[in-house]
């Protein structure tokens, strides 16, 4: 069982929902990478994004359980963190997937974000982890080069509408070309965002 199922397993057996019924986390960035591959880099984080099919007494009422510095994020090395959704640079419909190994679960649904739209969302701040995330899932072949480049055009396709897109879509383009050519090792894509 990897570190994340661990995490999910235990807040699933520690948490008493204010109501009734089954939470669906959706589950973002390296997170969700480990649970679709095994890859963990040590992230003490798991990024879940927020929704309006988790009201704020559940949100409240989890990371009060496993938030930052609680007894659970202590004991397991992991904490909740619940991210605004239109922080992550993502195609307007994200593909999630279930985690066959979590579905036993009572309490929460754990579902991930795709591989290819956790390393687009790592396209825009390109950081050193974002960087390490985005080779392991090259060198592990969980990265197909067309398919990643769809959902790239679909990331772009609904950010070209963000004030922000005439700044940053050229830099997220750039460093996707880094990923084509150091990562995947095939010819870079021209997009009409670099004129």
């Amino acid at each position: 069982m990897t570190r994340p199922e661990s995490f999910f397993a235990a807040v699933d057996a520690a948490w008493e929902p204010p109501v009734p019924g089954k939470t669906t986390l959706r589950i973002i960035g390296a997170s969700a990478l480990a649970l679709q591959t095994g890859y963990d880099r040590g992230s003490q984080d798991a990024d879940v994004l927020e929704s309006a099919e988790i009201p704020p007494e559940r949100r409240e009422s989890l990371l009060a359980l496993a938030g930052e510095k609680t007894a659970l994020a202590q004991r397991t090395g992991l904490y909740l963190q619940f991210v605004p959704p239109g922080l992550p640079f993502l195609p307007q419909k994200p593909s999630f997937h279930g985690v066959p190994s979590l579905a036993s679960l009572r309490r929460l649904d754990v579902q991930v974000l795709d591989v290819a739209d956790v390393v687009v969302s790592k396209l825009k701040p390109f950081r050193r982890r974002d960087i390490t995330d985005i080779k392991a899932m090259a060198d592990a072949g969980a990265l197909d080069p067309n398919h990643l480049l769809a959902r790239l055009r679909a990331a772009i396709d609904w950010y070209e509408l963000d004030a922000r897109a005439e700044k940053d879509l050229p830099r997220i383009i750039k460093n996707f070309h880094i990923v084509q050519r150091d990562f995947l090792a095939v010819p870079e894509t021209y997009f009409d965002q670099e004129d």
